[in-house]
């Protein structure tokens, strides 16, 4: 299954991107990392108990290296955690994945 971090969109009332940035101002990217990390725990739970594996690199780490950015949420975490978003591992045979709401079910795939 695909790694990937989920972040609360605020932390403290400011935007998480504006808390990072600021604390990367005094402090190491490993440390600021952690610090998410562990807000995003205590906002959000424990997310690989609903499918969602966190990579071992942090999310800004992960911005530096691939230029790929943290998922923000804004309400799907909460409709995963109801169970009306199912989590589903990947198929391996090809880039698909799929997400099931009760009144909306699609799948969607790319070409390589």
């Amino acid at each position: 299954m695909k790694q990937v971090h989920v972040l609360p969109r605020e932390m403290f009332g400011t935007s998480t991107f504006g808390v990072a940035m600021k604390l990367l101002k005094w402090l190491p990217i490993k440390l600021v990392d952690r610090f998410l990390l562990l807000v995003a725990k205590m906002v959000l739970g424990d997310t690989e108990r609903h499918g969602l594996r966190r990579p071992k690199l942090g999310p800004l780490e992960i911005k530096k290296i691939t230029g790929k950015s943290p998922v923000l949420d804004v309400g799907a975490w909460s409709l995963i955690k109801s169970g009306n978003i199912k989590v589903r591992a990947a198929r391996k045979s090809g880039c698909c994945w799929m997400m099931h709401v009760p009144f909306l079910s699609f799948r969607m795939s790319c070409q390589r």
